[in-house]
């Protein structure tokens, strides 16, 4: 992996259950540098600080992307068609 974005605990729910997309403004951090179609992790950040790798895929931008403090609103960091949960779905 060329690097990872970290991710609120609501949206790293949502991603170890099921691919969805994930919009830049939900990414709180990111490392590495990544380009646009290179495979990044997606770690969860919980609410007591704790974190942890959830899902990968390709990314929809490159890193530098992610630290602008002016990106577009629209921008996406991983589309649906490109995450893919790390863990098999519980129950």
């Amino acid at each position: 992996m060329r690097g990872f974005i970290v991710v609120a605990a609501e949206t790293g729910k949502v991603l170890r259950r099921r691919p969805a997309v994930v919009p830049a403004a939900a990414v709180l951090d990111a490392s590495g540098d990544f380009r646009e179609g290179e495979r990044i992790g997606v770690v969860m950040r919980g609410v007591d600080g704790g974190q942890g790798v959830v899902a990968a895929g390709a990314a929809a931008c490159d890193a530098a992307s992610m630290h602008s403090h002016a990106r577009p609103p629209d921008l996406v960091a991983m589309h649906e068609r490109d995450v893919q949960p790390l863990w098999p779905p519980s129950g």
